[in-house]
């Protein structure tokens, strides 16, 4: 069983951003590294993309437990750990997440922000973080590779730009 908990706490170690901008930033990190991936997977025509697909997967996670440490929770406490539903449009799927995502986040900055995010609204976007979860989970599935290899990968790819000193920039192989 993955503990989200954990990846969050080593996640947010690579943190490099300003506290002030934590919300809008990691929502557009969400919906860029979702972009990413959908660019990538309608790309892919086999087998031999999984290394990047994995590596986006990984990233999108990254910025999940982002936004859960900038609303003040636990990743594990409202990520569903159910297993992989089978979505006839994956791309579809979490084109609308994000899309959904962004709406609620822009409201919470025009109606709330800076005071922290109420709790009907931080549900209405935690319902749509599940929902690209469960899509991802059922990527991993079909890539035939587990949620936890694809999070420690994640965690040592940041934790090796990190002691380099190469976390901000662009490009997948600083």
């Amino acid at each position: 069983m993955i503990d989200f908990n954990n990846y969050q706490e080593r996640a947010i170690t690579t943190k490099i951003y300003a506290s002030e901008i934590g919300v809008p930033y990691v929502v557009l990190g969400i919906i860029g590294e979702v972009g990413e991936f959908i660019e990538k997977f309608s790309e892919t025509e086999d087998d031999t993309s999984n290394d990047l697909l994995t590596k986006e997967l990984g990233d999108i996670y990254w910025y999940l437990a982002a936004f859960f440490s900038e609303v003040g929770q636990k990743m594990g406490d409202h990520i569903d750990a159910k297993e992989p539903l089978k979505y006839y449009d994956p791309v579809g799927e979490l084109s609308e997440a994000v899309f959904n995502i962004a709406e609620l986040t822009k409201k919470y900055l025009r109606d709330e922000y800076p005071v922290r995010m109420g709790s009907e609204r931080f549900d209405k976007i935690k319902h749509q973080i599940n929902q690209i979860h469960l899509v991802l989970l059922e990527m991993c599935a079909s890539m035939d590779v587990e949620l936890e290899t694809i999070l420690e990968a994640n965690i040592a790819k940041l934790q090796s730009r990190k002691e380099r000193g190469v976390l901000g920039g662009d490009g997948d192989t600083r």
